[in-house]
């Protein structure tokens, strides 16, 4: 283990050495990047880590979800570290005016009453949310509002910090994040059950199951848990077990979602796209 760590920390100083002799940086422009650069793909691959403690939460895996309709995955984790920087920003976007007065002494009043005016609008309509939501989702709100805190505090110290803190400050939010995906397992799969079923992909949604040809019959009801590109993984007359209906048998479902009409959907030929 020690002889590994010695030789990626070696592998490491020679390609930072090799990017400074072909560019001319400096040291410090080469750890910046490379720290915003290691910040994005970590921030990329969190919703990964959301569906991996999903899926353990619920006792099954989709191998097909990571290994067909690469693209589709591609654009819905990219969207989603989108949605998760802004949100982190408009929960806790106030962070970096405050970081950079202490960094640099000076600071974007502008930014600060903005950032002010939003983070207390948002946050105000989360706690409303929180409050009224069903079956302690309100946990599960402020699991997210914790790493979006974090990420918030990391992009701040990516801006106006040296990067001696920035690495700290990775380390931290890494830290806090598997920390946290640990201890609060169930919220973190919670909370991406909420936006699950707000697309209507999963997250326990009532759906009703027919095939094309009319052999399921009566039709199934049930609760889809996820619909992957190639499944949909169901728990049928609220059993504990989850039922794998292949897409490829031409099933029909019958999506009710909250507060909206039922929908009908061609699993066969929508699905495919689905994240």
């Amino acid at each position: 283990m020690y002889s590994t760590m010695v030789c990626t920390s070696h592998f490491i100083l020679s390609m930072l050495t090799k990017i400074i002799n072909l560019t001319g940086w400096t040291k410090e422009t080469v750890l910046k990047l490379l720290l915003w650069l290691l910040s994005i793909i970590f921030i990329w691959l969190f919703p990964k880590l959301l569906f991996l403690i999903y899926m353990g939460n619920e006792g099954f895996f989709s191998y097909d979800f990571f290994e067909h309709g690469q693209f589709g995955l591609r654009v819905f984790f990219s969207a989603s570290e989108l949605m998760l920087v802004a949100s982190s920003l408009a929960m806790f976007g106030i962070v970096l005016p405050i970081v950079q007065k202490q960094s640099t002494g000076e600071a974007d009043w502008f930014l600060f009453v903005m950032f002010g005016l939003m983070n207390v609008l948002f946050l105000s309509i989360l706690t409303v949310t929180a409050i009224s939501s069903k079956n302690d989702e309100w946990f599960s709100v402020l699991t997210i509002i914790a790493v979006a805190f974090f990420i918030c505090l990391h992009i701040s110290f990516l801006m106006w910090k040296s990067p001696s803190k920035q690495i700290r400050s990775f380390l931290a939010l890494i830290l806090v994040v598997f920390s946290l995906s640990t201890v609060v397992s169930t919220q973190f799969a919670t909370a991406l059950k909420l936006g699950l079923r707000y697309f209507g992909v999963g997250g326990g949604i009532t759906v009703t199951i027919q095939d094309r040809e009319g052999k399921l019959s009566p039709p199934a009801k049930g609760e889809l848990v996820l619909l992957s590109p190639e499944y949909a993984y169901i728990r049928v007359n609220s059993e504990r077990k989850i039922t794998v209906f292949p897409l490829s048998a031409a099933l029909f479902m019958t999506v009710e979602k909250e507060n909206q009409p039922s929908t009908e959907q061609n699993l066969t030929r929508q699905s495919r796209g689905t994240p």
